[in-house]
């Protein structure tokens, strides 16, 4: 039994001096929407959309929001997959 679909999610990446220069997959915490109460050992999760006009659509909205000059938002494809581990 599997799950593995193919979504989009968010890369930022900066040009500041005092920031690493690494590409980073953005995590749920970035959404302004309001969010469910985690549950007890929730993990964290990367911020998904299912269709690349969504993720467009944030990364636009953020961008306005956040210092252009500095910072990049850009959609990228990602595949979430999660199966079962027998035998552990």
């Amino acid at each position: 039994m599997n799950w593995d679909r193919k979504l989009w999610g968010v890369e930022l990446t900066t040009s500041r001096v005092d920031c690493a220069k690494d590409k980073l997959l953005l995590g749920a915490a970035w959404h302004d929407a309001p969010r469910h109460e985690q549950y007890p050992g929730e993990i964290s999760r990367a911020l998904l959309f299912a269709t690349r006009r969504e993720a467009l659509a944030w990364c636009k909205q953020k961008a306005g929001r956040c210092n252009q000059k500095h910072w990049r938002f850009r959609a990228v494809r990602v595949r979430e997959t999660v199966r079962v581990e027998r035998g552990t």
